[in-house]
């Protein structure tokens, strides 16, 4: 209960004592729901709205603008995005473009403390985005009074569709010595397999149909949507393909966390961390290319009164299968140091450097 009340009284005073227009969750706010990662977390707090990827949160828009306008830090610093683009089915090159929005499917929610939502501009948040800013603030050796901790957990889950298990772990350890040095270690990972299956009908365009007659055995109507075709016409789809998709995810999330206060005046911090976010698809296509000779050799169409095909039975249909396999590795690494110095209540100080690492690998062989 004390942990309840005081995660509530942290996130209001917080808000109370911000100078713009912000939102905070704290740990307790996103801990309490079966939330995957940050995004699920934040869909609740209000004028904030997500874009899930097989189920699972991935991007986050505020204020109704795209999640391109939305801009995320990590402690005050720019956050590199762990994801990348994925697909079933069709997917246009054009759609694998690799935009500035930030995928949350690689940031767990279990090494945060608190994010804000900052939903009006403030001088100290750089090129802050048009919609907002959230800013994500890990966890720190003085967050619980200096107080020692040592707190893990593991949750096994049955992925029924995928016919799988999959994994959920944490773990944190944080002590400190003499009220001045404060070391936290901490580190989470899950494995998921995620299954989806799909079904697609192409764009609807006019075909000509010779041979056919209607579910009663009656000629079809002469064609008029086709000038000068004498027989039945009506619009069909173009395309029939369905496939399955077997999505292997596996993430790594790393952070540890050195504070140092020697004084009053001074509060020196140096932040590491780590993400690996590892994906295995396999894409299983079939095109069943219905409208070879299909002018001849469909039997029984029937349409509705907007001249749409509903019903075709054609013998000439040929089924074409292939596989699309990928794996997108994405690795993420950060090295910060951050100094505050407080000569005085009305002036404080602050240096902060950062080092920050990338790095994405794609394999996709031809099929």
């Amino acid at each position: 209960v004390t942990g309840i009340r005081g995660s509530m009284r942290e996130s209001i005073d917080r808000k109370r004592d911000a100078d713009s227009i912000i939102d905070v969750l704290v740990a307790e706010d996103i801990g309490k729901f079966p939330d995957q990662n940050l995004a699920e977390s934040l869909q609740r707090i209000t004028g904030v709205a997500i874009d899930r990827m097989r189920g699972e949160g991935s991007m986050v828009s505020i204020r109704g603008l795209g999640p391109e306008f939305t801009r995320v830090l990590i402690n005050g610093r720019t956050a590199l995005s762990g994801g990348s683009e994925s697909c079933a089915g069709s997917c246009p090159d054009t759609q694998r473009t690799q935009t500035r929005v930030f995928r949350f499917e690689s940031l767990l929610a279990e090494l945060v403390q608190a994010v804000e939502v900052h939903k009006s501009a403030k001088a100290n948040l750089l090129e802050a985005g048009l919609g907002g800013t959230i800013n994500i603030r890990t966890r720190r050796p003085f967050d619980n009074g200096g107080e020692r901790t040592l707190a893990t957990n593991l949750i096994v889950t049955d992925d029924g569709l995928a016919d799988d298990n999959g994994y959920n772990f944490a773990a944190v350890y944080s002590d400190t010595w003499n009220d001045e040095l404060g070391i936290l270690v901490s580190v989470a990972g899950d494995e998921r397999t995620l299954r989806e299956d799909w079904f697609r009908i192409g764009g609807y365009q006019p075909r000509v149909f010779n041979n056919a007659v209607d579910l009663n055995g009656a000629p079809l109507p002469t064609c008029t949507l086709i000038e000068g075709v004498n027989t039945a016409c009506a619009y069909a789809p173009s395309s029939l393909s369905q496939g399955t998709l077997i999505e292997d995810n596996q993430r790594l999330n790393m952070s540890a966390a050195l504070q140092w206060r020697p004084n009053e005046q001074w509060d020196i911090t140096v932040d590491v961390s780590h993400s690996d976010l590892d994906r295995d698809y396999e894409d299983y296509h079939s095109m069943w290319m219905y409208f070879i000779g299909v002018a001849n050799a469909a039997s029984i169409v029937q349409t509705d009164q907007n001249d749409m095909v509903t019903y075709l039975r054609t013998e000439n249909s040929q089924l074409w299968s292939f596989s699309r396999p990928r794996t997108d590795t994405v690795e993420n690494q950060t090295f910060a140091v951050n100094a505050q110095f407080t000569p005085s209540e009305t002036w404080t100080l602050s240096f902060d450097v950062t080092h920050s690492i990338g790095n994405r690998e794609q394999v996709r062989p031809d099929t």
